[in-house]
């Protein structure tokens, strides 16, 4: 069973990497491009509402009884029902719409995008996922830092938006409310340590146990450095260490494929602050901004890998890259 779902892993990784060259190579054409970023706009404005609807009891749980009892009858939509998979693919939602506003050279409908903004946003601080209110976070603070002006603007369009939402229903503000003090204000133990910013104790308050997974695997790997280099394989499951999930990708990639897979598979994700995108502007602050808060973010998981909870997100991820770099390839 092992090795068939080890078969089964990087069957998706394969087919997500092929795939999301392929679209890669569709969006080289300026029509196609406009089209895809249509599809997965209003894609995700659909999923936004129908995870709004249920919220406000308007649509029921999607999933099997199985899954309401597993994730608490949390309300992710048609997305699967963990909180990271909802707040994730919202937020890099949120950031292609951020870099198709500021583009010039795409014209995508006004209403479209704001719309796309304000409720992926929404969504991002509906879900409770920690992780993706870091991502968004270094994500703004790279936005404020590089353009300012942009910055400003795009603030007075979501401001606006969100005062729209609060007027029409304030159980709107209430909702995102109760989420935030539930999954952050409520957790930590001692407000002195948000204060004096003790890192270490706001994690383990903070990290649902993740941070006792990421020292595990590191004194795993120190107490079997012969490992280190070339790893113990992909998604191998015959191990002793720690969990199947160091939490923490930086980890996770020197255990199973050591400091060759590190080299390559970090390598590539850095490739992409490097990218020239000449005057296209838009793309080139969100492509950036987005991989900062990856970089960041995979110090507490493996959301840019294919374990079962969270394996669509690299797909979606290498999907909305090639888009903002296809730019550079013109093909009229």
């Amino acid at each position: 069973m092992f090795f068939f779902q080890v078969l089964l892993y990087l069957y998706h990784f394969w087919v997500f990497y092929l795939g999301s060259i392929f679209i890669y190579i569709f969006c080289l054409n300026p029509s196609n491009r406009k089209r895809f970023i249509y599809i997965i706009l209003i894609s995700s404005t659909i999923v936004c509402a129908i995870v709004i609807l249920q919220n406000f009891g308007a649509v029921p749980f999607l999933w099997s009884d199985s899954y309401k009892k597993l994730y608490l009858g949390f309300n992710s939509g048609t997305l699967g029902p963990n909180k990271i998979v909802l707040g994730l693919t919202s937020f890099i939602t949120f950031v292609l719409s951020i870099g198709v506003i500021l583009e010039k050279s795409i014209h995508i409908n006004r209403i479209v995008l704001i719309l796309s903004i304000a409720l992926n946003l929404y969504i991002v601080l509906l879900s409770g996922s920690r992780t993706t209110y870091v991502a968004l976070l270094i994500f703004l603070a790279y936005f404020a830092v590089s353009n300012t002006l942009k910055f400003s603007y795009v603030a007075i369009l979501i401001l606006g938006a969100f005062i729209l939402m609060v007027t029409i229903n304030g159980d709107f503000y209430k909702k995102v409310d109760d989420v935030i003090s539930h999954r952050i204000t409520n957790k930590i133990k001692k407000k002195e340590s948000l204060e004096e910013g003790k890192v270490d104790e706001l994690y383990s308050d903070l990290g649902s146990g993740r941070d006792r997974l990421t020292k595990g695997n590191f004194y795993y790997l120190l107490e079997n450095p012969q490992i280190i280099p070339f790893g113990m394989g992909f998604v191998n499951r015959f191990t002793t260490a720690p969990g199947l999930s160091a939490h923490n990708m930086y980890i996770q990639v020197v255990r199973e494929l050591g400091i060759v897979g590190f080299v390559l598979y970090f390598g590539w994700l850095l490739s992409y602050l490097f990218i020239d995108f000449k005057q296209y502007n838009g793309f080139s602050l969100a492509l950036k901004g987005l991989i900062l808060s990856m970089l960041v973010t995979l110090f507490f998981g493996e959301h840019l890998y294919i374990y079962r909870p969270m394996f669509g997100f690299l797909g979606l991820f290498l999907v909305i890259t090639n888009i903002f770099v296809s730019i550079l390839h013109k093909n009229e």
